[in-house]
């Protein structure tokens, strides 16, 4: 019986070393991937100020949901909380800019690169990184006409599941999907640069959408450009018909679409691509 038990014991600390070995390998391997630092060089860009281009920079954030995930005063908020995964939060956006450069606000937008190098994890950069030098500078300077917000927010957290999810290469940070060098969609067509900077996040580079929760954008040929208007700009699809997602998108972001821009984004998306 003291033999048993002996191999018991032997058997359970054999399993708790390799337990706590394979626990300190995910933090380990979790922690590189958190503390990756990326060497992706500044560029400035040009912010003009006034009026003007501040009016339109609120409409292009509009338009690219910034005003969704950072809150109506950017002052930030939690996106994605989840017991034993982690904290995802989306950053105040008027400290961000009041602390920052225009080309470190370019770097961290299009790229997903924080100041100090980090990855933003959350962030849709991947669709950013195709705005144009003009669109962007223009955003910034929305940005920078904000009030200071200053409410407290909670930090980013990586749980246990989070961290093995690191470690296993499934939860990456959005700028690891950046393809930092590669040329950027020229604004011309204008159509084909919408699609690239307000539609990419959800339905992908290549606009075929995930085939379960977002569709090919092909789709757009069986609209007209009248019943595109309307579903861009009030979210009601053909028929009458309330989409689960795009719906609430479309009323909240698209709905800044100018006349111009629809008309463009229809006539690209119902063409060969």
């Amino acid at each position: 019986m003291r033999r048993f038990i002996r191999w018991v014991l032997i058997v359970l600390a054999s399993l708790l070393v390799l337990a706590v070995g394979a626990a300190g390998g995910v933090y380990l391997l979790s922690e590189r991937v958190l503390g990756r630092i990326y060497d992706v060089p500044l560029e400035d860009i040009a912010v003009h100020t006034d009026a003007a281009h501040v009016a339109e920079g609120e409409r292009l954030a509009f338009l690219r949901g910034c005003n969704g995930c950072h809150e109506l005063d950017l002052g930030g908020d939690v996106f994605f909380e989840e017991p034993g995964v982690g904290r995802l939060v989306a950053a105040n956006l008027t400290q961000v800019a009041a602390t920052s450069t225009n080309a470190e606000l370019a770097r961290t937008i299009r790229h997903g690169v924080k100041r100090d190098g980090h990855a933003v994890f959350g962030m849709p950069s991947p669709m950013f990184y195709d705005l144009s030098d003009e669109d962007l500078g223009t955003i910034i300077a929305y940005l920078r006409s904000l009030p200071r917000v200053d409410d407290p927010l909670p930090p980013f957290w990586v749980g246990p599941t989070g961290r093995l999810g690191l470690a296993l290469g499934k939860f990456t940070p959005e700028t690891d999907d950046v393809d930092h060098t590669r040329p950027r969609v020229p604004v011309e067509p204008r159509g084909r640069y919408l699609a690239a900077t307000c539609c990419s996040e959800c339905h992908g580079a290549d606009l075929k959408g995930d085939g379960i929760k977002t569709p090919d954008l092909g789709v757009v040929a069986s609209y007209s450009l009248p019943e595109f208007r309307v579903f861009m700009l009030t979210g009601m699809a053909r028929g009458g018909r309330e989409l689960r997602m795009m719906s609430g998108v479309a009323r909240w972001r698209f709905s800044h679409f100018r006349p111009d821009e629809v008309g463009a984004l229809h006539a690209y998306l119902s063409g060969p691509r």
